[in-house]
């Protein structure tokens, strides 16, 4: 992997360094055409779930979970997880 530069040729460090390449790759692979709001609203549907009981079977906060589903936040790879139990994935 290869540190990004920042404009005075230091690498990006931290926090945010580690959001863009979460971003990258695995919220990236949804790609403009299926934003992972939508992706999570189509499994939700699939499953035959509503989304509050996706959420509190995630042990999400209420509001931070309909931020999730209407895209408003990004989610951490923990909360992915936790949406995948929630949803009751294998």
């Amino acid at each position: 992997m290869e540190a990004e530069l920042l404009d005075d040729g230091s690498p990006e460090r931290g926090e945010q360094a580690l959001v863009n390449l979460f971003e990258e790759q695995y919220l990236g692979c949804f790609g403009p055409e299926m934003p992972f709001e939508a992706y999570i609203d189509q499994l939700c549907t699939q499953a035959g779930k509503k989304r509050w009981q996706v959420i509190h079977r995630a042990w999400i906060d209420r509001t931070y979970g309909y931020q999730l589903f209407n895209g408003t936040r990004r989610p951490s790879r923990d909360k992915v997880i936790q949406l995948a139990f929630g949803l009751e994935l294998d």
